[in-house]
């Protein structure tokens, strides 16, 4: 049986792949057609996408806080001295497991 806290996150899913989509579209068109960049539609997009990032958090009862020290965390064990090609492919996924899951 599917649960509203899935359907909830299904539309924080949903909501930011689509707003991913329409930052691709501007920054692809502006190439295309040859004009500036439009950074108040950047903007309003990046938005969009906290917002679902926050519905999204809400389901799992998380908070951006906790998911951007976790995602620090993480990103501090994989590349303890600094980013490498090496680390970003062979990496310990069991540790970085236990790293989200404190």
């Amino acid at each position: 049986k599917v649960t509203q806290k899935q359907i909830n996150a299904f539309h924080a899913i949903i909501g930011i792949i689509s707003e991913a989509g329409e930052l691709i579209e501007e920054f692809v068109n502006s190439l295309v057609e040859n004009r500036d960049f439009d950074e108040v539609n950047f903007i309003e997009e990046i938005g969009d996408l906290c917002w679902y990032q926050a519905l999204g958090l809400r389901q799992v009862n998380g908070s951006f806080n906790e998911a951007m020290e976790k995602n620090i965390k993480k990103l501090k064990a994989r590349y303890p001295d600094n980013f490498t090609s090496k680390s970003a492919v062979v990496r310990d996924l069991d540790a970085e497991r236990k790293i989200l899951e404190e």
